[in-house]
């Protein structure tokens, strides 16, 4: 029987994440996935939540806000969600991406297009959510508050893993 684990994590300011702090922190998730669930499950979750963290220290509106990481796992699904201040720049530039991610028709063929035209370019990064989407299989989703809170969601199924 595969238990429903839930964690939240939180880290104030933003400026002091580093990216160490984003490997310990996946390392640890997938530890205790391992625990539970097959070990890719656990390998999953650490480039999701490395991703995603990275994201936060790239786009953030205030470094001395917090950063809020929740994973949530049951035998169905995994799902992790990462919040922190945005701008409503930043948010439109981040909601724009995820949407070109998710209406393309072929997940793979956009992320080969996508490096063929950042090597072109000569340009690094810019990849991690097209490959959270066609390499791991997850739905991204973001939602914008009031308050200036950018949440990005990113769910797994986990018989797609399996």
């Amino acid at each position: 029987m595969k238990p429903h684990l839930s964690l939240t994590y939180q880290i104030n300011p933003i400026d002091a994440i580093q990216t160490h702090h984003c490997n310990q922190f996946s390392d640890m998730i997938a530890n205790l996935l391992n625990v539970y669930y097959p070990e890719h499950i656990g390998n999953k979750s650490r480039v999701v939540i490395s991703e995603l963290f990275n994201n936060v220290i790239y786009y953030t509106e205030n470094k001395m806000s917090t950063c809020s990481i929740k994973m949530i796992i049951d035998p169905d699904q995994l799902i992790i969600k990462v919040s922190n201040q945005v701008n409503p720049n930043q948010y439109d530039l981040i909601r724009q991406k995820i949407k070109s991610i998710n209406q393309s028709k072929n997940k793979h063929k956009l992320l080969a297009e996508t490096i063929k035209e950042k090597r072109q370019k000569g340009e690094t990064g810019g990849l991690g959510l097209i490959r959270l989407v066609s390499e791991n299989k997850a739905n991204i989703r973001s939602y914008y508050n009031k308050k200036r809170t950018l949440t990005i969601t990113a769910k797994i199924e986990i018989k797609e893993l399996l």
